[in-house]
């Protein structure tokens, strides 16, 4: 009887280690693309009951290729561990961060409004571009650019591909305007 109350004690604690990996990036910690992309498609379900708009924004490291070939790659992970926990120290559980590709982050805020999510999305930049590593003796910086786009889930209906699609055409506005800013796209 002991046994079979410790097996399942022990089934449960796999099933939980099981679900956290399959919605957790390993490398950082946060929640990944599956996990992320679930959340959008739940905020655009949702009526918001909130009169602010949902905000949705794309992050990618700015020279990041540049970063792994100068460092090598597990220079270029802790460059990534470094930042996820600064965007997650910064955000304060105010919006879910997701890692959702190589050295680009998702972050979503429901109902804090396009003016406070700017203001987020300027809090982030600003935090991580104070970030110094260490590359054997150099100082190694980094800054990110992100793509921002807002919109009322509840009012107007939007799929969750024209949401992505705004903030990652943001995002390259961003790239192309010199990096290390902020750039808001309109989900029409």
């Amino acid at each position: 009887m002991d046994r079979r109350v410790r097996g399942a004690g022990i089934g449960s604690q796999l099933g939980v280690a099981v679900r956290r990996e399959t919605l957790h990036d390993a490398l950082t910690g946060t929640e990944n693309r599956r996990s992320f992309l679930r959340r959008v498609d739940e905020a655009l379900a949702k009526p918001n009951a909130a009169p602010k708009l949902d905000v949705l924004m794309i992050i990618d490291l700015d020279h990041f290729k540049a970063i792994n070939d100068r460092g090598g790659h597990l220079f270029g992970d802790d460059v990534l561990i470094a930042v996820a926990t600064c965007l997650e120290g910064t955000l304060a559980g105010r919006a879910q961060l997701a890692r959702i590709g190589g050295e680009e982050f998702g972050v979503l805020a429901p109902g804090i409004g396009a003016s406070e999510g700017l203001r987020l999305a300027e809090q982030l930049r600003a935090a991580v571009s104070q970030i110094t590593l260490r590359c054997g003796a150099e100082p190694v910086r980094t800054t990110i650019s992100i793509g921002f786009a807002a919109h009322d889930c509840g009012v107007r209906r939007h799929d969750r591909s024209s949401w992505l699609r705004a903030a990652d055409e943001a995002l390259y506005s961003a790239k192309a305007h010199g990096r290390n800013r902020v750039v808001s796209a309109s989900v029409a």
